[in-house]
């Protein structure tokens, strides 16, 4: 009988070892999401909005954003993320929104999120957004103004980079929206080019200021993955996809090698559906290796289809939510 109790003690013992554990485990994960939500304007007309979205014939409204507003808040409690990271938003504006919306349903102080960062280029029809969980510091714009080409610069999205504390942790995120190829591959890809050399450029910066601090660099990179210069490691069986950092003249200064996710996780799968056909542009590249759990594909969601297909956002129905699926990563600093 007492060899019993003594056993069952033990038993009851380890278990809570293991719940600490996990407990533990958890609080030391961080979860990023990024998520290009098509075309987010608020419902106030300002004249950059796209032709849909104004005029007399036009069926958007200050009504259909707030339907709008509230679907995308209702995904956001559901993809959980302490770190979303956005693209395709109008204004500050709606990121103060989503922030109150978001804040009215919360019961949790832990899942609150009380930090945001946005920015846009003056009449520019977007910028780029996160709201987070931790501390947001240092936010910095990198912006280009290019005039070595024989054409003229169009507008380009400026690269965000700022720290994240959380408790002892601090890591940088680098927020991007590379230019699209609606303008033509050829011809848009000079200006992804430059994008991504100002992106090299400041993470060698980083890397040479604090050669131990974390990054992130994640975003809609409209560049599939396939299309990065890829360094193949044949010992480790890892992919490592490589910045530029390009000279006025295109000469090559400097290269990184970054991990991107994509290499190992979700293989046949994407986060962009066009002409029947995945296309992995929506990237979440990171310093190494050492801090990842896991990479998500998040298809299980309002915003998905049963096939996991993203369900885009129609203007005339007032239905969907963006033409992207958003991307996580799990972090775990401490692993």
């Amino acid at each position: 009988m007492a060899g019993r109790k003594k056993s069952s003690f033990k038993g009851l013992l380890y278990l809570s070892i293991f719940a600490i554990c996990l407990t533990g485990c958890a609080q030391n994960r961080i979860k990023i999401t990024s998520w290009n939500l098509q075309t987010f304007f608020d419902g106030v007309t300002c004249g950059t909005e796209y032709s849909q979205f104004k005029g007399a014939k036009s069926k958007w409204n200050l009504d259909a954003y707030k339907k709008r507003l509230l679907n995308l808040c209702s995904s956001i409690e559901k993809l959980d993320a302490d770190v979303l990271v956005m693209e395709e938003i109008e204004n500050e504006g709606i990121l103060y929104d989503i922030s109150n919306e978001l804040a009215r349903n919360s019961f949790k102080r832990s899942k609150s999120y009380n930090y945001g960062a946005f920015y846009a280029k003056e009449k520019s029809a977007f910028g780029c957004a996160v709201i987070s969980r931790y501390q947001i510091n240092n936010l910095k714009v990198h912006d280009l103004d290019i005039r070595s080409e024989e054409v003229s610069q169009p507008s380009l999205r400026a690269v965000m980079e700022l720290e994240l504390v959380k408790g002892e942790t601090k890591f940088t995120v680098f927020i991007n929206h590379w230019k699209s190829k609606s303008s033509g591959e050829e011809e848009s890809h000079k200006w992804r080019c430059w994008q991504e050399s100002i992106l090299a450029r400041n993470i060698c910066q980083l890397n040479v200021q604090d050669e131990n601090r974390f990054w992130v660099a994640c975003g809609d990179f409209n560049k599939e993955f396939s299309e990065f210069k890829i360094l193949e490691d044949g010992l480790n069986e890892f992919t490592f996809p490589q910045f530029f950092d390009y000279s006025d003249n295109h000469e090559v200064l400097q290269k990184l090698y970054v991990y991107n996710p994509w290499s190992d996780f979700a293989q046949g799968k994407g986060s962009y559906y066009f002409k029947h056909k995945w296309e992995r542009i929506d990237h979440i590249f990171l310093k190494d290796r050492s801090w990842l759990e896991e990479f998500v594909v998040e298809d299980n969601g309002p915003w998905a289809s049963t096939n996991g297909t993203p369900l885009s956002y129609r203007v005339f129905s007032q239905e969907g939510y963006s033409d992207h699926l958003p991307v996580s990563v799990i972090l775990n600093p401490l692993q």
